[in-house]
Order: C-alpha cells, then structure tokens, then sequence
C-alpha cells in the first residue's frame, strides 16, 4: 500500500468535500491596458490571450504604468494559476513572479489562501477541465460567474501535497521521454528532408518547366482566368463561383467518387469541394502546402489536374513544390495576412523526369511521410500515448472515488518508479 493510499484511507474515510472555487477565493484580473498604453517594445511585457501561456509577449507597457497598476489593482501573486477565458479556454500558467502583465477579463487567476488549496494543486485540477464555458456567441468565453461555480475536490493539505508530488513526478517523467522522442522524431523528419532534396535533385539532363506548361483544362472553359496566352490554365487562383463551374463541368480529376457532390458553405469558407485530389497553398505568409485527396478541400488558392493527366503528375508536383518552399514563401504579398501570387507561382520551374521516376520518387516519399506524420504509426503514436496516459492517471487520482483513487494512486507511483 501507498502512502497516498494510507493518507485516504485515514483522512477521508467518508469521501472528500467539494467547493466552489468562489468559496475558496475570488477571481482576479489585472487592470484594463488600453492600447495606445502599448508599444512594440518596451520595459515590462504585456501578455494577450494568444501570447501569455507562450510566453512570447508581442506587446510591451512601461515600467511606470506597470508599477503604479501593480500596486494599486489586483496583481498575482508568485504561483498563482493564471487561467485563459477566451479562445483556447481553460489554458493554465503557473506565475513565475517575473514582472509581466496581463490582459483583463481574458486571464485571470482565483485569490485564495494556499492553507485550504495548495497552488500546484489547483494547477492539475484545472488540466482536468472542470469549467462550463458559455458558447452560442462569437466568440466562447469562461466567464467569472461560471469559474467561481465550478466544484473541485478539496482533501486535506496532506493528500493534495501527495498528489502534487506524484504528478509531478509522472509529468517529469512525461517530459523527458516526450523530449527524446520529440528530438528523435525531428531527427527523423530531417532524414526525410534530406533524401527528399536527395530525390528530387536532378543533374542537367531532365529538363524544367514552369508550373502553367505542365496541366491544362478543356479550352471550353473560356471564363477561367488566364495567365499565358492561347493557354486555359490547369493551375489557377479561382474563385469559388469559378471552381464550382469546373466542378459542375466534372473535369478535375477524381480518384474515387468519379464526381463531386456536396459543395458548400461558399461564401463563409471560400468554397469546399468533395473527393477531389488537389494541391492547397494557404493566405498566411508561409508555403505550408497540402495535398488533398477526400473531402472538405479549402479551395481558395488550389493547384488541380484535369482528367487525362498521368497517376502521379499532381503528386510529384507536391513534392517538388514542398522541397522549394523558400522559393513559394518568397511569392506571398499583402499586408497583415499574406496571399500567395499565383501568377507568380506558376513561374516556378521543375524538374520534370519520365512518368516511371515520377512514380517510383512518389511511392517513396508516401511511404517516408506517412512514417515521420501518421499519428497511428511510429514515434507520433508513442508520443500521443504518453500523454494519453498522464491524462488518464491524472484523471483517475483526481476522481476521489475511493477505491478507484487507491488504485490509480499505486499504478501511478509504480509507473513513476519512485514509490516511497
């Protein structure tokens, strides 16, 4: 038997109480920051929704309006747990006492006496997820009322340090086998970068083409937006009333259905089609291409092939597209998000080697890829498992069911490997 088994079973012999976080502290925010109080750079960072559990500030306040709200508003103190209320909800950082401040209303942390409910307690009882958030809206928030509604398990001080250390213990743990297959998995990824450069660099005799010479369309479609004369263009920038035309006139090529069906949703998401194989080059600023064969293709910015192109054409195209990505990224324009040129992309010359090399560099480079990304294979999985069973474990300790607790509390001390 554990200690943490013995500490139950003597404690709390009839079940642990649970409170409202509204009994055990009040919700705190740090005052207001109005924009024009901010900068670029500066003394103290001001951390936002999207930057404070990063730890990235993108905005900055001086030292004198730092120190003249810290003293006079609500201020964390060092352990505090810092909770994020809108967009990714439920987000949680342990304050580390460095000077920083935070945007209000979206975190905030529950002021309370660390003699009922320790910190680092707190901390792994949030991971768990216990609040409702208000949807229906624009956005979801975790609002104030909810947080301090929201029922945790509260035992003695002795239990919860107990758990604090098992946790903490298994999350180390965690960690350092996360970061070897992490450091292994990205090693992995570079080997795959390395071959696929490797198979794609051909010496002068294969010939390179631009992107606009190697597809074309049915010259029916005399509405499409042409970038070379005499040429209707298999690679376009279209817009959705246009894709859904070519759609209508069924001459992109399919690998299953032989049709599309189910276009939707055009004016909100740009337009989506249904089992198309398509290359997707997202706005954004950065090349991060996608090759789609199924469903739900966004089809704002899209490089497709029309019915009579060879098997693997459209695929090796990816590839060679995914190998020259500081050559698309530097084809982006606009201001605050960035669009792909496509005139400009469809510049971009390849090599293009026989139909039989094409094939065999793309049954290779499927295969490499599908071992460095699938999540069912490989070091992914291992990784997303362990970290299933962290979550699992941290679960079931903070359950307080007894007898499930007891026996989630020895597994987790034997998996740790550091039982006292």
């Amino acid at each position: 038997m554990s200690k943490l088994d013995e500490l139950i079973k003597v404690l709390c012999p009839n079940g642990v109480e649970y409170k409202k976080l509204g009994d055990i502290g009040k919700v705190s925010m740090c005052k207001r920051i109005m924009k024009s109080e901010t900068s670029s750079e500066g003394d103290i960072p001001f951390y936002k929704i999207g930057t404070f559990w990063k730890s990235i500030p993108n905005a900055y306040i001086s030292k004198d309006l730092f120190e003249k709200y810290k003293d006079n508003y609500p201020y964390p103190n060092k352990g505090d747990i810092l909770i994020s209320c809108s967009g990714t909800i439920g987000k949680t950082v342990i304050f580390d006492g460095k000077p920083a401040y935070y945007q209000d209303s979206n975190i905030v942390w529950i002021k309370h006496d660390e003699s009922l409910v320790l910190n680092k307690f707190l901390y792994y009882v949030y991971q768990s997820k216990p609040f409702t958030i208000s949807v229906g809206g624009t956005i979801s928030r975790l609002y104030n009322n909810s947080i301090e509604k929201t029922k945790i398990p509260v035992p003695p001080l002795p239990i919860q340090e107990k758990i604090v250390s098992i946790l903490d213990s298994f999350t180390e743990l965690t960690t350092e086998l996360t970061t070897e297959l992490t450091t292994e998995l990205t090693n992995r990824k570079k080997q795959y970068e390395y071959y696929r450069n490797y198979m794609l660099t051909f010496d002068n005799k294969v010939e390179l083409k631009p992107l606009w010479s190697l597809l074309f369309f049915d010259k029916r479609f005399n509405d499409v937006e042409k970038t070379k004369q005499s040429k209707v263009l298999d690679f376009i920038h279209v817009s959705a009333k246009k894709l859904k035309k070519l759609l209508d006139y069924g001459d992109i090529k399919l690998l299953s259905t032989g049709k599309f069906d189910g276009y939707t949703n055009i004016n909100i998401a740009k337009g989506y089609v249904n089992n198309g194989e398509v290359i997707t080059i997202p706005a954004g600023g950065t090349p991060n291409l996608k090759y789609w064969n199924g469903k739900f293709v966004d089809a704002g910015n899209i490089l497709c092939s029309s019915t009579d192109t060879n098997k693997y054409l459209l695929k090796y195209i990816y590839y060679s597209l995914v190998n020259k990505c500081d050559i698309v990224s530097q084809y982006y324009r606009g201001g605050s998000i960035k669009h792909p040129d496509m005139k400009s992309i469809i510049e971009i010359k390849l090599p293009i080697p026989p139909l039989q090399i094409q094939e065999k560099i793309v049954n290779v480079l499927d295969h490499f890829e599908k071992i460095c990304s699938d999540l069912q294979i490989g070091l992914p999985a291992e990784i997303e498992a362990r970290k299933k069973q962290y979550e699992y474990y941290r679960d079931k300790l903070l359950s307080f069911d007894l007898n499930v607790t007891v026996d989630s509390a020895a597994n987790i001390e034997r998996e740790s490997g550091r039982s006292n």
